[in-house]
């Protein structure tokens, strides 16, 4: 088998800097390391504000889902930036 160059963490942990509420209960979150990531699906157990620690495990055929740290919620994510 052949290994990624650079393969991305399998867990990505980061601190939620800003949090912009966009229509249909989604969210957008700036996160500390520099990226963005989109909300696809309104949580109503998930609440994010800024400084929340959250992590963003890497799911199957690219899907990510984020969760806050220490909760079992988890909604769907995709990366813009």
């Amino acid at each position: 088998h052949t290994e990624a160059k650079t393969p991305l963490p399998r867990n990505l942990s980061a601190q939620v800097r800003v949090v912009t509420l966009l229509p249909s209960g989604l969210y957008r979150l700036a996160l500390d390391n520099g990226q963005v990531w989109d909300t696809t699906q309104a949580a109503s157990a998930l609440t994010f504000k800024a400084n929340d620690a959250v992590t963003i495990p890497r799911g199957l055929l690219g899907s990510h889902q984020i969760s806050l740290a220490g909760h079992n919620a988890s909604v769907s994510v995709v990366r813009k930036q």
